[in-house]
């Protein structure tokens, strides 16, 4: 897949990364986060039971700005997206 294809780029933080690598030796759905990942960078609305939310007033300790939203990836995810 050719970065044309999406609208946001997807830049993984420290803890993601942290995160993503217990997950994967805890044996978690690995690509059912990618799936919802590329449908997040590619602005397609994801499935109404992952409960796609934005959040307000939500604070981070980084300098990051803009849309925040919250979607929950089955029991496993809990996935922070700014847009």
């Amino acid at each position: 897949m050719s970065n044309d294809e999406y609208k946001y780029r997807p830049v993984p933080s420290t803890l993601y990364k942290k995160n993503y690598k217990k997950a994967k030796k805890q044996g978690l759905d690995i690509n059912t986060l990618k799936w919802g990942i590329e449908q997040l960078a590619k602005d397609i609305p994801l499935p109404a039971n992952w409960n796609d939310h934005r959040l307000i007033n939500f604070k981070t300790k980084s300098k990051i700005k803009g849309d925040f939203r919250e979607c929950h990836i089955g029991r496993q995810w809990k996935l922070v997206a700014c847009l």
